[in-house]
């Protein structure tokens, strides 16, 4: 969780892997609820404590690296106005591709009056914060988990892994048994469940147990616990879990029970009977002396504290890590303060260059500015950045524990759009880049989207450390003459899960214009020497 800042991109550290409760996968959508009619007021803490280990090579042991984390969130939770359907990327549905995660149903809104997470890895610092334009969020179930999202627009993905919180509100109901409730009943909290509770791909062994702890005057107590086997992205994580809720109950009716007394003759004991040791009774009843207390669930869980501690392998997108986190949420009834900046919120807008976010959005879409500010990217939260710099910025695509494929993104000198980059310069352009790994051209084109963008495709096959694979290049340019190149590398044989993956990626990307980014060339033209597509001239195995 929390922006990792450079160290982060060392460790190839997505934040949302920091935190036992990210990427969720599997929860029934039967299984939430608590979404009332009334607004929300919903607190929640995170403290994390452990390290991290990335490989260090063949036969050294791996860098490990203290962290902490400390987080907070506070917010005002009401149902999604009614009908009212998450917007989709612009680019998915220009690219004609089925999206990989497709639009769905805002459940509620959600509106921050803060939400803020300190992180510290080996005594360096860093703070993540939503933006001042981010503060009212949607929430979706995506798949089987609660996805956060902006109406119209993209979260960073600092800010999408900042809002991705183990025991997230929408879940917690799902954690109750059916029927109801009665001292000591126990009961196993389902797979999908537990899964979208912890935020992980699959569990393989193991289960949560729930057991009634209590029930007192309007309070029912509950507790789970648990080991649990699972993976996520891949590689294999072990969880345990412990945790106390409360959730309101009302009823109390006193009545008599009958009973089997002094050789099986039924009779009625006195409703008055002094009250002594609470034990297991029928179903929605408990025991009180000789009394039989009928009690109903009377909301939304109200209260929860969790301990989960965690192991994960590393895996192609992050490292591993041993990690315990404590976790609280209370939700009560009320409608609070309207959304104001945290502490240094500005921060954030700060360190994307005060830039405005893309238009498009929806769950799992993540908007990306390149450092330097030359480009903006609306993208599959599947594609995870990897390394970043001034030579530009890599993405792996990892689906379902699959590594797919590799994207590097690189910014192009500008050009006289008069002179505009051709077909034939590229493929001269894409040969050269990849050298011995050229095998031949499989196909190449030229489009021009609805935004006057430019975009050369050139799809190349070859080999690479003896395994045959396919490179997807492109080159875009706009109006303006300003350009941006993407070179994907896929094993031939995940080319047809590859699908068009990229063009979905590539209609996500635009160059932001020198109005936006001041320099001392801005809106100036290169020289003719710099007009070439200049393609990476290495391609790295993902």
């Amino acid at each position: 969780m929390g922006n990792l800042g450079r160290l982060k991109r060392r460790f190839v550290v997505p934040a949302c892997l920091l935190v036992p409760g990210v990427c969720a996968v599997g929860l029934s959508v039967w299984a939430v609820s608590g979404v009332g009619a009334e607004p929300i007021r919903v607190r929640q803490t995170l403290d994390v404590e452990g390290q991290i280990f990335a490989p260090a090579g063949r036969g050294a042991e791996p860098v490990r690296r203290p962290i902490t984390v400390t987080g907070r969130f506070d917010f005002v939770e009401e149902p999604a106005p009614k009908g009212q359907a998450s917007s989709e990327a612009k680019g998915q549905a220009s690219s004609g591709q089925e999206p990989a995660n497709s639009p769905a149903k805002s459940l509620v809104v959600r509106r921050y009056l803060d939400a803020v997470a300190d992180l510290k890895i080996d005594g360096v610092a860093t703070r993540s914060l939503l933006g001042p334009d981010a503060r009212t969020v949607q929430v979706a179930m995506q798949g089987t988990a609660p996805s956060p999202h902006l109406a119209d627009a993209s979260l960073t993905r600092d800010e999408a892994d900042l809002l991705d919180v183990p025991f997230d509100p929408l879940l917690l109901d799902g954690l109750r048994p059916a029927g109801n409730p009665v001292v000591g009943m126990a009961w196993k909290v389902g797979a999908d469940i537990a899964a979208g509770l912890l935020a992980i791909d699959t569990i393989e062994t193991g289960e949560l147990a729930g057991e009634i702890a209590e029930i007192t005057a309007g309070r029912g107590t509950l507790r789970i616990s648990g080991t649990i086997e699972g993976a996520v992205d891949g590689v294999p994580t072990r969880l345990v879990v412990e945790a106390v809720g409360s959730v309101p109950v009302r009823g109390g009716d006193a009545a008599p029970i009958a009973a089997d007394v002094d050789g099986g003759v039924d009779a009625q004991l006195d409703a008055s009977a002094e009250p002594t040791e609470s034990v297991a009774a029928g179903a929605g009843q408990t025991v009180v002396g000789d009394v039989a207390t009928r009690w109903q669930f009377a909301g939304p869980h109200d209260q929860w504290t969790a301990t989960i501690r965690e192991h994960r392998q590393a895996s192609h997108v992050a490292p591993g890590f041993e990690l315990e986190a404590r976790v609280s949420v209370s939700r009560r009834p009320g409608t609070g303060q309207p959304a104001t900046q945290s502490e240094g919120a500005g921060a954030v807008a700060a360190g994307l260059g005060g830039a405005a976010r893309p238009a498009g959005g929806g769950p799992g879409r993540i908007w990306y500015r390149d450092p330097a500010g030359r480009y903006d990217l609306v993208h599959d939260a599947r594609w995870r950045l990897v390394e970043e710099g001034d030579a530009g910025s890599v993405f792996r695509l990892v689906d379902r524990g699959t590594l797919v494929g590799q994207c590097s993104i690189t910014a192009l000198p500008r050009v006289d759009p008069t002179a505009a980059t051709t077909v034939a310069a590229v493929q001269r352009d894409v040969e050269a880049a990849l050298g011995s790994q050229f095998g031949q051209f499989v196909e190449a084109a030229e489009s021009v989207r609805d935004d006057g963008v430019r975009v050369i495709r050139v799809v190349s096959a070859g080999r690479a450390g003896d395994l045959p694979f396919r490179w997807i290049h492109h080159v875009i340019t706009d109006p303006l003459g300003q350009r941006a190149a993407a070179a994907f590398m896929v094993e031939e044989p995940l080319a047809e899960r590859f699908g068009g993956t990229d063009a979905d990626l590539i209609a996500g990307l635009r160059c932001v214009s020198p109005a936006v980014v001041a320099g001392p060339t801005a809106g100036k033209p290169d020289d003719p020497a710099d007009r070439e597509a200049r393609l990476p001239r290495e391609t790295s195995l993902p």
